[in-house]
């Protein structure tokens, strides 16, 4: 059944959305903002998102999704009731905090949006691009007011000085300018920069401005004469750099993930704050000079306290995040990591419970014990890992040979782990630590997928290659019997509750249902336009729900093979789909870490 288009029926697919929640950033964080009450920060990333963070719970408020590319740029207005945002889809955004709508669009720009500011009175946005001019706006109508040209390469970064009258620019040319923001005229060139300018800002007062550069220098400037005062020195590239509200200090990040703090006047470092873990993109400090924000490749935020230089908070994200699951309790989510990690979050607030650690490669697949107690991960490290949640202490580590490993699951005992390998599926006994069997097939296959019976007499499983549905006897680990239909890779397999069932999805764009007596195709499912990642059935087993890297969820009738619904919202691929035990709600989990929660109507 194709998507339904018209707009009656795509707000009504809208109100189905109940909640949205957001687990961390998934890609690196571009950029970072305090509102001016210090009450909240923002955080732009790589992932398409923006996140609202209360910073005093620390708790994830609001994601807003909308950006068809990385969001380089972020910034409040004065009064905190709208946020501006900047992207490489070429595109400024003015959104409203309060329900995370997209309020205007602004289009102009041929190519990427590097940063953004607003006037103090809300009443104009300035924009600098890679199409290497800078772009005057109306706020209230999106319109520009005037294109300001001059520069021969990318601008990285736009200020407005504090009255609003001037304008200043820092770009991949290696000079700053500035500039009349109500003639467009060009007033000044500030040049001593050997490499591109990354960052630029103003000091409160707009006699100086200050200026971070790739070639491993901050430069302290008279804005009247374009003269440099002084020259800050470090180990590496500056990609960020902030004045406080006084103009007292500075803050700069580094590329090699250091943040220093500055005094301006003398142009001594005072102190070395606490290092991310890659390249510091993003540095901001609250209005009250107490607090300073940072944002880094590392997908992370973090929140200092600039007396001390100790970290307050981090607000963490999984970078590049393979794999998601829901417990069973629909109360936690667990994501897998390429920083060799697995982290624990909590549904209801999108905070982040727990970080495992213990890998030595990236955590390529994770899964919930079925008593949510403990979890299974699997990594590039060859090994498995079995979790106490409560704890995130190590129960055991599992390792037989050298492959990668691709998927785990858990006998619905919790007494068996099943581990999908390169070419092979593993069978473990968790208590001894013993491995039981091995299931292998002549043909090559590349196993992404596996389950086992709720009675524990058989295993299927599923990978690349072949596009084939495996069923195998538990018991002995003797292949039974390849189901033949789909006609590419398959992403996810489980059983009915009574086994007699295998519903499977595939890179086909199709779901299938199987019976397992005769391994003949009962049911074939089509509608969705991109790979299906994930499938599950609804606990009466009439209705079944997919993901797809359609960024759409379906619900569909199992006896029918009919789409019932369409959820749509996601701005990234669907990892992970579930319901929820009385089958009322359904849940989704994106590649970008954003989990929403449906309501699924009586039908």
């Amino acid at each position: 059944m194709s998507s339904p288009a018209s707009s009656s029926e795509s707000s009504e697919r809208e109100s189905f959305l109940e909640e949205t929640r957001s687990l961390g950033h998934t890609w690196d964080v571009r950029s970072v903002a305090f509102s001016k009450d210090g009450l909240y920060a923002l955080s732009g990333s790589g992932d398409w998102t923006i996140r609202l963070w209360d910073v005093s719970t620390r708790r994830s408020l609001w994601v807003f999704e909308g950006h068809s590319g990385e969001v380089l740029s972020v910034a409040f207005s004065s009064d905190g009731h709208c946020v501006l945002s900047g992207s490489a889809d070429r595109t400024l955004r003015l959104w409203h905090v309060a329900t995370g709508r997209t309020l205007r669009v602004f289009e102009g720009h041929a190519d990427k949006v590097r940063s953004v500011a607003l006037s103090g009175d809300g009443q104009y946005a300035l924009s600098g691009s890679e199409d290497h001019t800078l772009r005057l706006w109306e706020v209230s109508s999106g319109r520009t007011i005037r294109v300001f040209e001059g520069h021969s390469h990318w601008v990285m970064s736009v200020a407005f000085s504090s009255d609003g009258q001037r304008a200043l620019s820092g770009s991949a040319d290696h000079t700053l300018r500035l500039w009349d923001v109500s003639t467009g005229h060009l007033l000044r060139v500030f040049e001593g920069h050997s490499n591109s300018v990354e960052c630029v800002a103003f000091s409160p007062d707009g006699q100086h401005a200050l200026s971070a550069s790739s070639d491993k220098t901050l430069r302290l400037w008279d804005v009247s004469t374009g003269r440099t005062l002084r020259v800050f020195e470090g180990y590496t590239g500056f990609f960020s750099v902030a004045l406080s509200t006084d103009g007292e200090r500075a803050l700069s990040g580094n590329a090699m993930g250091i943040l220093q703090l500055w005094d301006v006047s003398s142009g001594k470092m005072l102190r070395v704050l606490e290092r991310h873990a890659k390249s510091v993109t993003s540095v901001a400090f609250s209005n009250d000079d107490q607090l300073a924000l940072s944002g880094s490749e590392d997908a992370g935020v973090r929140l200092w306290d600039v007396a001390s230089g100790r970290t307050v908070h981090v607000f963490e994200g999984d970078l590049n995040s393979p794999d998601f699951a829901i417990s069973c309790d629909r109360q936690r989510v667990l994501s897998g990591s390429s920083n060799n990690i697995m982290r624990l979050w909590d549904v209801s607030t999108g905070g982040l419970l727990r970080v495992f650690e213990g890998h030595l490669c990236p955590v390529r697949c994770v899964t919930f014990s079925p008593d949510g107690q403990q979890a299974l991960s699997g990594s590039q490290d060859f090994t498995l890992r079995l979790w106490d949640l409560s704890t995130g202490r190590t129960l055991g580590v599992f390792k037989d040979k050298v492959e990668f490993v691709n998927c785990v699951a858990f006998s619905s005992d919790g007494q068996f782990a099943l581990a999908g390998y390169d070419d092979k599926v593993r069978l473990w006994d968790l208590a001894g630590g013993r491995l039981l069997r091995v299931f292998e097939r002549e043909k090559r296959t590349l196993f992404k997928c596996a389950a086992i019976s709720r009675g524990g007499q058989h295993v299927v499983s599923a990978g690349y290659y072949d596009g084939t549905v495996n069923l195998w006897d538990f018991s002995t680990g003797r292949l039974l019997r390849v189901f033949e239909g789909h006609s590419k890779d398959v992403w996810s397999v489980l059983f009915s509750a009574d086994g007699q069932r295998v519903l499977s999805g595939s890179a086909d764009n199709t779901l299938r249902l199987w019976d397992v007596a005769s391994g003949s195709t009962i049911r074939v499912f089509e509608g969705h336009s991109g790979w299906v990642k994930s499938v599950t059935f609804s606990p009466d087993e009439q209705c079944a729900l997919s993901g797809s890297t359609d960024k759409t969820m379906r619900l569909w009738d199992v006896a029918t093979g009919r789409t019932l619904r369409v959820f749509e919202g996601h701005s990234h691929i669907l990892q992970s789909v579930a319901f929820s035990s009385d089958g009322r709600r359904a849940f989704s989990v994106a590649s970008n870490g954003v989990l929403r929660i449906w309501r699924v109507a009586a039908l």
